[in-house]
């Protein structure tokens, strides 16, 4: 299963010093195991509702994305 959680880099960062002095929980080591999206990252799709669009009108805007952009950092 995968979940997208959405923490201040702050929290992360304080999870990692509890992890790296031995502290810390399993679901902290998993947190710190996931993927951090870059910073002004874009919208992000599912590739299989992408392709299953593609052959009909491709109108990006009204395709259902996963996870918003981060907009507060969005150069756009």
């Amino acid at each position: 299963m995968k979940i997208v959680i959405d923490i201040s880099e702050a929290e992360y960062h304080l999870i990692k010093k509890l992890v790296a002095s031995g502290g810390g929980n399993r679901q902290a080591i998993l947190i710190l195991g996931g993927t951090v999206l870059p910073k002004g990252h874009g919208r992000l799709y599912d590739e299989k509702v992408l392709h299953d669009y593609w052959g009909e009108k491709y109108d990006l805007p009204h395709i259902p994305c996963i996870i918003e952009a981060d907009k507060e950092n969005e150069n756009d």
